[in-house]
C-alpha cells in the first residue's frame, strides 16, 4: 500500500462574520459552502496522489473524513510526532506540512508517498475494554521491521 503522511490539519479556517445587522443564517450558510468547496479542493489534491494509506498528524474535519472514505482512503489521525517520524524512515516517505507541497514540491509525487509491504487494522477485546492495533510492514527491513500503532 502507499502511505502519504500529513503533519497538518485537514480543516477550513474561515473568519466568522460577527457585525451586526446582518442576516447570520445567510452568513452561516455562506461559511458552511465555503469550507465544503475548501474541503474538496484539499482531498482531490490528496486523492490525486493516490495513496492507500492517510496518516495525519492532527485533527481531519467530518467533510474531509467522509470524502476521503469515499475515496477509499484509509484514514489515520491524532498520531504523535514521533511515530510520524518512525513511519517515514520505515515508508521512505516524506512527512508533509500541507497539500499545498505536493504542487510546489521538486520531488516527484511518487517520491512523497510511503510504501509498505502490508498494512492491517485489528481489533481485540480485553474484558470490558476493546483496542485496536494498525500494523505496517515495512518492505524495507533494513530500515525498520514493523510499526505496530496502538488507538
Amino acid at each position: 500500500p502507499r502511505v502519504l503522511l500529513l503533519s497538518c490539519p485537514i480543516q477550513f479556517k474561515g473568519e466568522h462574520v460577527t457585525q451586526g445587522g446582518g442576516d447570520r443564517m445567510s452568513s452561516l450558510m455562506t461559511l458552511i459552502d465555503q469550507e465544503r468547496l475548501h474541503l474538496a479542493i484539499v482531498v482531490d489534491k490528496i486523492v490525486n496522489l493516490k495513496p492507500d494509506v492517510l496518516v495525519v498528524q492532527k485533527t481531519v474535519s467530518r467533510i474531509a473524513q467522509d470524502a476521503l472514505r469515499d475515496a477509499g482512503i484509509t484514514l489515520i489521525l491524532n498520531v504523535k510526532p514521533s511515530i510520524m517520524d518512525r513511519l517515514a524512515r520505515s515508508t521512505g516517505g516524506h512527512i508533509l506540512r500541507s497539500p499545498d507541497y505536493v504542487e510546489n514540491s521538486l520531488l516527484k509525487r511518487e517520491q512523497l508517498l510511503g510504501y509498505c509491504k502490508d498494512f492491517e487494522v485489528k481489533h481485540f477485546k480485553e474484558g470490558s475494554k476493546r483496542y485496536t492495533l494498525m500494523y505496517f510492514e515495512s518492505s524495507r527491513t533494513h530500515r525498520h521491521g514493523t510499526i505496530c500503532l496502538r488507538g
